[in-house]
């Protein structure tokens, strides 16, 4: 609920608990595998490399990786 203020959106009680049930459901189309480091499946070798030129210091920054070798 407090996100949804926070982006003033207006939420039924039956709204918010849908999506609360639904938020990190294995069932969810955005769901795969749960598993840290799994997205290294999903991306092909391209996609990595355009990630690391747009994010990569960032994920340096904030600690999630130690530099550009991943």
């Amino acid at each position: 609920m407090k996100i949804a203020r926070h982006l003033r959106v207006k939420l039924s009680s039956e709204n918010l608990t849908y999506i609360a049930d639904n938020a990190f459901s294995m069932d969810s189309a955005t769901f795969r595998r749960g598993q840290i480091g799994s997205w290294r499946d999903e991306l092909k070798p391209e996609h990595i490399l355009k990630f690391k030129e747009v994010a990569g210091q960032l994920l340096i920054d904030l600690g999630y990786e130690t530099n550009l070798g991943w």
